[in-house]
């Protein structure tokens, strides 16, 4: 029935009453940005408060009293009513906040997400402007975890609606705090709508980069005009707008946060957030800021600026003002504070100050945006700028070192921290001397320092013994210490002032195990030490002397390898080495009573700097390591590279680890890197004992190490695949077959320009048409025949891999199973035993899964009823006495097939049979 003559026999009334209903949705155009927030509501708890923010057309008569929110688990959603409504000036906006709480199951990754339509009509990047009838899609991942504990999202205090100026640079901040001191990071994604058929977000239909369809140049006029955003800071930059309209803009904001003792952050969610941007014809000048640098203070420090703006149109009035969570901060007397008169002429500045505390301190800068608006009739402009702030804790004070001649280490103490919300101090070692200050912008290790121990913040001594060994002789030992802070922020401090020892330097210290030549058979070995400069004499008796023992990776146990009598004799070299594959460690002892050499008094072990080549795309990873009791730290270490047979230095790095690396990808020299090259290098590493009767620097090189490109191009594709299966025939041939069997094969190239050998193919298998593919076989030939399944419906992927692991793109190519109910529309049981019964002409038995039959009367009454696909209605019918009269009747079938895709399974037929009885 056509659906309008359906309304008008429902009455006239009810109609018109639809069709008000339905033209007033079609109007419901109004939706131009928005976002989640969402707070944990404490400690160990698994419920959550979250804010929905909508940004609405001010114009449209719309006003979207309630709202929903899924919550990631299942279907469950609550409908909020609207808290908060307020219009935003001079952008017919207005802002709409909805409030919901949600308590989650149990620890997880949850997306939680609001759609509704519409979006507000002529959005130009969004399905060619035709934007009226796309739905309004934001998401937030929330990361429940025990190991995170109390978590917010970044609060975005900047509205999602903006204005920009025909022609001129554009710049929007969402100005994201984040309580928690956690990390941000910003990142553009394409603006979504919600899939109900799909269950899913989808990418808005016809999506298109706002740059690309405001068109034209960039505001230098060197190329295309460009959105991008800082993915530091968060400020968005379009560069320039070129075109008048509307358009809409997506970023993600993602929180990182450093969870147990590991170095690295992970993340913990993020927000989307769904902006628009109106391009208007301002026929106006843009203000701008004046700022200070970005600074870095120590906790307790009070932070006065001015910041000022200038707006070269004569006569422009503009105004400054501050977003930031430093403003917002608990309790308030630990809020920073900004004042500024508005329209000042023409020259306007503000105040700004902070004094922050010990609980300020956090390893990332707290970020504060300044903007600045002028004040014409329509449409004013802005200029927009972040100053970033670091909190360092102050130095840990009072170190001091003393030798326990007892126990062969190193007594250290020093005073009770200053901030008491600090949890840990770090130790740090370093040999040698040492005079680096401070900086409040890197806190945390000193270069060229170790760290051997960490205690609790209310501990205030350590002792030092060097990992069981005993404690270096003829060295300086200096000690620094740094205080942690705890987490979200993992604030630092500034290193303390040193504390040192000299220990005894009455034994000889080794200073060189140099590889002079690379080789497995044939390597170079020169190893030196010093002469004790002091010796004392009741101890040691002459004549004096060395003893040199060796030790290596495969043979751990010390050997002797070189002894003299003379105290002048501080050299060896030895040959005839497995340098390319051996770690050596030297160890040299002095003799005393006849040549008998005691562990008191041998050097520390010193090894050769061992060298590794790491294949990477496109670059080649040099990292080293050496084991020596001077520090290789705050030195150059110099980048040799083979050159037409010669090793010539390609670069050289500042070392401040005691793993230092470098890339080699070529750019050094001007050059790409081939990847059927072999490239060799070796590394001449540079440390000191920073003693003044020692000599300096001290310089060993590595053995020589080569590396060739990681291969990372994809073998050949695939050629296309083709199915192969007994074809349905009349009918339903396959009934009754033992086994039903899909044949794959393919072509190992599918072109002939492509020759990158595949090794191996992965066959992928997917039950359901939109199914994820999951793991079915691997292979080596070119066909693979699927087994044991009883249907030829599916979708297959088949991925060639090479020798590397390199996968190529994968293929795909889906099979139906073949299925048939034809059945006739007359009967005439007359006993002529000829077209007697109701029975199916053609029924594919092979892939039905459930039948059902019903048959009616023209009166609706049923009079059959089976789950025999055959269905067999009639008098001829074994125990059913058939009286049916001459006519007409209907049947329902309800029939389950196993098909390619899951809505195509359930099939219901309607139909109708004549019954002739002569």
């Amino acid at each position: 029935m056509n659906p309008f003559r359906r309304l008008f026999s429902l009455g006239k009334g009810l109609f018109l009453t639809l069709l008000i209903l339905w033209s007033g949705a079609s109007e419901a155009t109004h939706i131009r940005g928005g976002e989640i927030t969402a707070r944990r509501v404490a400690q160990g708890s698994l419920a959550y408060e979250f804010t929905l923010i909508v940004y609405t057309d001010a114009n449209s008569p719309v006003e979207d009293v309630n709202n929903d929110l899924w919550f990631g688990v299942g279907q469950d959603k609550q409908t909020s009513p609207r808290s908060i409504r307020r219009q935003l000036p001079g952008k017919d906006t207005y802002e709409n906040i909805y409030f919901f709480s949600y308590t989650y199951p149990g620890p997880g990754s949850y997306t939680v997400y609001h759609y509704r339509q519409n979006r507000n009509s002529n959005v130009l990047n969004v399905n060619g402007g035709n934007s009226v009838n796309v739905n309004f899609y934001v998401e937030s991942r929330l990361v429940i975890d025990p190991f995170i504990g109390l978590d917010r999202t970044p609060e975005l205090l900047n509205p999602a609606v903006d204005l920009a100026a025909l022609g001129q640079r554009f710049l929007h901040n969402p100005g994201a705090f984040d309580l928690d001191g956690d990390s941000l990071s910003y990142a553009l994604v394409a603006c979504r709508q919600f899939d109900a058929g799909l269950g899913t977000s989808t990418v808005v239909p016809n999506y298109q980069d706002a740059a690309v369809v405001g068109g034209g140049q960039d505001s230098a006029r060197t190329g295309s005009a460009f959105i991008k955003i800082d993915p530091v800071v968060g400020t968005l930059e379009w560069d320039v707008p070129n075109r008048i309209g509307e358009y809409n803009v997506a970023f993600k904001i993602t929180q990182w946060r450093r969870i147990g003792t590991l170095g690295r952050r992970d993340s913990i969610g993020y927000v989307v957030r769904d902006m628009q941007i109106i391009v208007v014809d301002a026929r106006n000048e843009r203000p701008y800021l004046i700022m200070p640098n970005d600074t870095c203070v120590i906790a307790n420090q009070p932070i006065p600026a001015t910041i000022r703006a200038i707006d070269e149109d004569i006569g422009q009035r503009v105004t400054i003002t501050s977003i930031s969570g430093l403003y917002t901060l608990p309790p308030p007397q630990t809020r920073a504070a900004f004042s500024s008169a508005p329209l000042q002429l023409p020259i306007a500045s503000g105040q700004f100050f902070w004094q922050p505390n010990c609980n300020s301190v956090k390893d990332q800068y707290y970020d504060v945006l300044f903007k600045v608006e002028d004040n014409p009739s329509i449409n004013p402009l802005v200029d927009i700028k972040i100053w970033r702030i670091k909190v360092s804790g102050p130095a840990p004070t009072g170190l001091d070192a003393e030798i326990n001649n007892q126990s062969s280490g190193v007594n250290l103490r020093w005073d009770q921290y200053s901030c008491p919300n600090a949890t840990r101090m770090r130790i740090f070692r370093k040999i040698g001397l040492d005079a680096a200050m401070p900086d409040t912008c890197n806190p945390g290790t000193p270069i060229g320092f170790e760290f051997i121990n960490e205690v609790p913040i209310s501990q205030l001594t350590a002792v030092d013994n060097f990992g069981g060994r005993r404690i270096p002789r003829g060295v300086n030992i200096t000690y620094r210490l740094v205080a942690t802070f705890p987490s979200p922020g993992n604030g630092l401090s500034l290193f303390s002032d040193t504390a040192m020892v000299m220990t005894n330097s009455d034994i000889p210290l080794m200073t060189k195990v140099d590889i002079r030549t690379s080789s497995t058979t044939q390597g170079v070995i020169d190893v030196e030490w010093t002469r004790p400069p002091q010796i004392d004499t009741l101890l040691h008796r002459p004549p004096f002397g060395y003893r040199l023992y060796k030790t290596s990776v495969s043979n751990p146990q010390p050997i002797l390898v070189y002894s003299t009598n003379t105290l002048n004799d501080t050299t060896f070299t030895e040959s005839n080495l497995n340098t390319k594959n051996e770690i050596y460690t030297y160890q040299v002892s002095i003799t005393k009573e006849g040549g008998i050499a005691t562990l008191p008094d041998s050097s520390l072990p010193a090894s050769a700097v061992r060298l590794t080549a790491t294949p990477q795309p496109s670059s080649i990873l040099l990292s080293w390591t050496a084991n020596v009791p001077w520090s290789n730290l705050g030195f150059y270490h110099y980048i040799y590279k083979e050159v037409a047979g010669e090793f010539i230095m390609l670069d050289s790095i500042l070392t401040t680890s005691n793993n230092p690396n470098y890339v080699d990808d070529g750019s050094k020299e001007g050059i790409v890197l081939n990847d059927s090259t072999i490239y060799c290098y070796k590394v001449v590493a540079q440390g000191s004992y920073n003693m003044p009767n020692v000599r300096s620097p001290l310089l060993n090189q590595s053995q020589i190490a080569c590396g060739t490109l990681l291969d990372t191009i994809p073998p050949c594709k695939p050629g296309p695949i083709k199915i192969e299966n007994l074809v349905c025939g009349q009918c339903d041939s396959l009934n009754g077959l033992s086994e039903i069997y899909n044949t794959l094969s393919w072509n190992r190239y599918n072109n002939d320009t492509c020759r990158r050998e595949p090794l191996r193919f992965e066959i992928r298998y997917g039950r359901h048409l939109g199914d994820p593919f999951e793991f079915l076989a691997e292979t080596f030939d070119t066909f693979f025949v699927h087994r044991n399944n009883n249907s030829l419906a599916g979708c297959y992927q088949i991925t060639a891999f090479d020798l590397s692991g390199n996968p190529s793109p994968s293929i795909e190519v889906c099979n139906d199973n073949c299925t048939e109910i034809n059945l006739p529309n007359v009967i005439t049981p007359n006993g002529d035993m000829l077209n007697e019964i109701f029975k199916p002409l053609c029924v594919t038995k092979s892939f039905l899964q459930t039948f059902d039959c019903q048959i009616y009367n023209r009166w609706g009454k049923q009079v059959y009823q089976t789950s025999n696909p055959e269905i067999l209605w009639g008098p001829l019918q074994e125990k059913v006495a058939f009286k049916a009269d001459a006519g007409i009747y209907y049947y329902i079938i309800q029939a389950r097939f196993v098909k390619l895709r899951k809505q195509d399974e359930k099939q219901t037929i309607r139909g109708w049979i004549q019954v002739f009885k002569e």
